[in-house]
């Protein structure tokens, strides 16, 4: 299998080589490191010296994360899709064998979750590996897809917010259609969480505008006034705080619900139901593995 290892960069210039010397080093052969240099200005693009073995593309304006990484998927001619956050990397050499290893022992494996550990979270220490935990989505930071079925179900769908939710949807959809998701307990991609064109503010909304939007698309109609109504609850009972304004967050969405009609398409319930067990597995390890 032939395997592209894929980091969507933007102004991160003096993180980044830590991302792509952890995949370079990786022992497994038939790799291709490609960054996408999604609109930089802080002279990333100087790096591609630096890296002549290194897959180059640049955007002179700014994509976004989803089409960046669509891009890779698509121009790459890859089997295996590994992405890998431009702050974010492999702590040992063999996490992609690994990957790998397990693809071809699964032909329904859609997608792989590495195990992220993050700074600043209670999940920063390394934990003793352990067999693959079947799951219902993987972090960005790093996972890994099977190109295949990537473009059955349609490649990563535009989200109208910046920030989160877009690998819980490609992941929700890849189940739907009988795929399977893997997270490998204590094989770590270690997410440094740099504030580096980060905008705590900015993110926070993002994640529960696109909770919302992805409710509304993905849930099954029987379930979605509890479901959705209940996510609106919560988040008009928060109060104004550090920036969080439940009551705006919910009428942006209201107001985003026409422009999100066209990517309506709900999984079956039997793939939701499959969908909450399989996350209450997931919340069962976190917990295990908390790290106070």
């Amino acid at each position: 299998m032939k395997v592209c290892v894929g980091i969507t960069t933007k102004n991160r210039k003096v993180i980044l080589p830590k991302a792509i010397n952890s995949a370079l080093k990786q022992d497994y052969k038939d790799i291709e490191v490609f960054v996408f240099d999604d609109g930089s200005t802080d002279g990333t693009s100087e790096l591609k010296f630096k890296y002549p073995e290194v897959r180059w593309e640049r955007a002179e304006e700014s994509l976004g994360l989803l089409e960046a990484r669509n891009k890779m998927m698509r121009s790459c001619g890859a089997d295996i899709f590994i992405s890998l956050d431009d702050d974010a990397w492999f702590l040992k050499n063999d996490e992609v064998e690994l990957a790998v290893d397990y693809f071809n022992q699964n032909e329904y494996l859609g997608g792989i979750g590495f195990d992220i550990l993050e700074r600043g979270t209670a999940r920063y220490r390394e934990v003793p590996r352990a067999q693959p935990l079947p799951t219902n989505f993987f972090m960005g930071a790093g996972h890994a897809l099977r190109l295949s079925i990537v473009q059955k179900v349609g490649y990563y769908v535009p989200f109208p917010v910046k920030y989160g939710h877009e690998e819980k949807d490609l992941g929700i959809r890849m189940l739907d259609e009988g795929y399977e998701i893997w997270m490998l307990p204590g094989v770590h991609v270690w997410h440094d969480y740099t504030p580096i064109e980060r905008n705590m503010t900015d993110q926070n909304r993002g994640f529960i505008i696109n909770d919302l939007v992805y409710k509304f698309r993905r849930v099954p109609l029987l379930y979605l006034p509890p479901v959705l109504g209940l996510s609106i609850y919560r988040t008009l009972r928060n109060k104004v705080r550090s920036g969080f304004n439940g009551r705006q967050h919910v009428l942006d969405f209201l107001k985003l619900i026409p422009s999100q009609l066209k990517y309506v398409n709900r999984v079956k319930i039997s793939t939701y139901n499959d969908y909450r067990v399989l996350s209450k597995s997931y919340l069962e390890y976190k917990f295990k593995n908390r790290q106070e």
